[in-house]
């Protein structure tokens, strides 16, 4: 798993859970050294991104830039502010809402890698 935060707190307790769920993560705090990361190869099976983010690159712009480059790795939303979920909403995209429930989580991730398996036995 990939988790894009750029708060270092909520970025630890996302990972935490991730890992208390049996995922090996990696974090990037800016959509760009997600990207990065993903250029150079590393072995990600669904990013985890929240939608706010600075440094020119929002969730949802990473989302779409990752479905662009990378269009078997699905790509999980999260973001607590309602202009967030309206945007996220707008473009389709996989959503969770903050906070949220480990079960829920656990629920969207089973759903989004369940889907990409599906779609990659159709090739």
């Amino acid at each position: 798993m990939l988790v894009v935060e750029d708060d270092q707190e909520v970025a630890s307790v996302a990972s935490d859970l991730l890992e208390e769920l049996g995922y090996s993560v990696r974090r990037a705090y800016r959509a760009q050294a997600a990207l990065d990361m993903l250029r150079k190869g590393a072995p990600i099976d669904l990013a985890f991104s929240d939608v706010i983010m600075p440094g020119g690159m929002d969730g949802v712009e990473l989302a779409q830039e990752i479905h662009r480059n990378f269009p078997s790795l699905p790509v999980l939303l999260t973001s607590g502010y309602n202009d967030a979920i309206e945007k996220v909403n707008t473009a389709g995209l996989a959503f969770i809402v903050k906070p949220y429930r480990t079960e829920e989580l656990t629920r969207k991730i089973r759903d989004l890698l369940t889907a990409g398996v599906s779609e990659a036995e159709h090739l």
